[in-house]
């Protein structure tokens, strides 16, 4: 089985705004993080139908690859 660790937490209160981070969040099945601008529906797609907008997880792996075949760093 898989174990990962969960290194940072970001939400935006709005489309087009900074990136804050948080210690901690709550999450909301169906809704995501509370703070978050999709949790609120107001994020660029909140108004399109579909699922999958209510958090997104990147491996902290793809972010060392960018910065290492790319020289594009991003911090987690």
């Amino acid at each position: 089985m898989f174990e990962g660790e969960l290194v940072s937490i970001f939400v935006s209160a709005k489309a087009g705004m900074p990136m804050e981070s948080r210690e901690s969040a709550r999450a909301v099945p169906g809704s995501g993080l509370e703070g978050d601008r999709y949790f609120d529906g107001v994020g660029y797609w909140s108004n399109h139908p579909g699922e999958g907008r209510e958090i997104t997880l990147i491996e902290i792996e793809a972010i060392e690859a960018l910065a290492r075949e790319k020289n594009i760093a991003i911090p987690p």
